[in-house]
């Protein structure tokens, strides 16, 4: 019998030392229970993405001396360890993503990534160096493949096809593939493929926590020769799991299920890890404040809120004008009652009178009026309330959450520097039809987010009866055409073919082409989709293109 151990582990980007006390400690504890090969997830030393860290010496020689530290812990087991390796050329230094097995307190191998992801939220090529060719290494009497991530993704490098012509009996994948909505299903499917196409166990080990925008689901498997599923790990959570290697090759090893959760319990997972890990990595206040409309984005932020830290720390402030109407005041309260949140009401009408009398018409006598003046009134709304925020957040260490949605943020429908001020945002990769979506699924067993803010008609209320439509299509309208263009490239003939008005996708497209500069200057979200604005979509902003 031979063990294995996979360490579906959260670690930190940078903090080598506590990483490395981290990996030390858990290869302690797992060789107690008689690990024989212990597998740790890509760049598990620096954590991913270490970005420009990785060109500084004093990180270079923190890894040697970590790696060295963990060298000296592997005595009687092998370990599989994700981590930066550095090399000297004949001109100059070279960076790999490698993967380093120790064994008896000995590095026997050290594996270089051979394709390097450069495309979305990746960008290794910028730093590091291919390998060049697979690799198989002897194991415990066996024979293994040995893969980084994107050496399983990308068909036109058969990695796994190589290494198996080269005698490998079993392939392991160490990873660091970050959520989308789409990834679970899509990672067990290239899986499977690997396996039926070679007829080899696949061992897959993935990084699960937050780092920025990205959030690792970790969902780590192993599948037997056959295909048949024998190992799934927790999705979201760290997971350390033994198994016995014979047993997975031999085809022995009895079949578990996958883990099945619904798409909208995926995303609520992933937007309270990323968030949650942020605010313990940054060493930050937990304390959450949010700006309460009685609409349907500031209440999905605030129950998101209290799945982070406890309710008695989610502060939400409502602050109405003129133009808030009954039904948003009562719809916060009931809201915040029921998630058992702060309310806080500050009536913002005197501020603006002061504003708009300071400011008034002639301020420049020289100039005509904007044809935007109504809206510059309607900004200045936002604008303040956005200064009661970050004045609060200041004076009482509050962390403040943005509440855009997808859609606003993809047609500009946000005021910058008003509704869009934040630390961090956390519906910015959703569609608004997906936020509802989201909302139905948080009420279906009891209701927690008020019918009244279900409901009612979108409106941003900073004028009288105002309604998001009387500037935007109707959402469902507008979020497929959106979805299309930002997450599939269609421009507007493959719009306008596939059935939808030509002159409504050439108004739609204009927004989110003149827009561009506000989504530079925003709050970072959660990634979530195929293709998040900021690290997943990069346009320029002054774009003379007509798509």
């Amino acid at each position: 019998m031979s063990l294995i151990a996979i360490m579906q582990l959260n670690f930190t980007v940078g903090n080598i030392k506590k990483n490395t006390e981290k990996i030390i400690n858990s290869i302690h504890e797992i060789k107690k229970q008689g690990a024989d090969l212990i597998i740790f997830p890509e760049l598990a030393l620096t954590g991913y993405f270490p970005q420009d860290n990785l060109l500084f010496l004093p990180f270079k020689e923190q890894i040697t001396e970590s790696l060295d530290l963990i060298r000296c812990a592997t005595s009687n087991c092998y370990v599989i360890l994700g981590t930066p390796t550095y090399e000297r050329s004949e001109i100059h230094s070279l960076i790999y993503n490698s993967a380093v097995i120790f064994h008896n307190q000995e590095i026997v191998y050290t594996i270089h990534k051979n394709v390097l992801p450069n495309y979305n939220v990746f960008f290794e090529s910028r730093y590091f160096t291919k390998a060049e060719h697979p690799q198989v290494i002897n194991i415990l009497n066996k024979k293994i493949g040995i893969q980084i991530c994107e050496d399983m993704w990308n068909p036109c490098y058969p990695i796994t096809k190589s290494q198996c012509e080269n005698g490998a009996e079993l392939i392991i994948n160490i990873s660091a593939s970050p959520f989308t909505k789409e990834k679970p299903e899509k990672r067990m499917k290239v899986i499977s493929e690997h396996v039926k196409q070679n007829k080899v166990p696949f061992i897959y080990v993935n990084l699960v926590g937050g780092q920025d925008e990205l959030v690792f689901d970790g969902r780590s498997i192993v599948m037997d020769g056959d295909g048949k599923l024998v190992v799934s790990l927790k999705n979201f959570e760290e997971s350390v799991y033994l198994f016995d290697m014979n047993s997975v090759i031999k085809g022995t090893a009895e079949q578990v299920n996958y883990q099945v959760t619904s798409v909208e319990e995926e995303i609520i997972k992933a937007i309270t890890l990323n968030i949650r890990d942020y605010i313990t990595k940054n060493v930050l206040e937990s304390k959450l404040l949010i700006a309460l409309s009685g609409g349907i984005d500031s209440a999905i932020t605030a129950y998101l809120a209290t799945l982070i830290v406890p309710s008695s720390d989610v502060y939400c402030i409502y602050l109405p004008t003129k133009y808030s109407s009954d039904i948003s005041y009562t719809s916060g309260k009931e809201l915040a009652e029921n998630l058992g949140i702060n309310f806080i009401e500050i009536n913002i009408d005197e501020i603006i009178n002061e504003f708009q009398t300071s400011l008034k018409s002639d301020l420049l006598p020289n100039l005509s009026l904007s044809t935007l003046h109504q809206i510059a009134d309607e900004n200045l709304q936002a604008r303040i309330r956005a200064v009661i925020l970050m004045y609060i957040s200041n004076k009482f260490n509050l962390f403040v959450l943005s509440t855009g949605n997808k859609s606003e943020i993809a047609t500009g429908f946000c005021t910058l520097y008003g509704d869009t001020i934040g630390a961090r945002n956390l519906i910015g990769d959703l569609y608004k039809t997906e936020v509802y979506e989201l909302a139905k699924h948080i009420n279906k067993n009891h209701i927690v987010i008020p019918n009244s803010i279900i409901d009612r008609e979108p409106t941003a209320e900073l004028n009288f009866n105002q309604k998001d439509s009387d500037r935007l299509p109707e959402y469902s309208e507008l979020d497929p055409i959106l979805k299309l263009f930002i997450e599939e490239n269609k421009g507007i003939y493959e719009l306008v073919s596939l059935g939808y008005n030509k002159e409504l996708v050439e108004k739609i497209i204009q927004l989110v082409k003149r827009n561009e500069f506000k989504r530079y200057q925003l709050p970072p979200t959660v990634h979530l989709s195929e293709k998040a604005f900021d690290q997943g979509r990069k346009m320029p902003i002054t774009n003379g293109f007509s798509y």
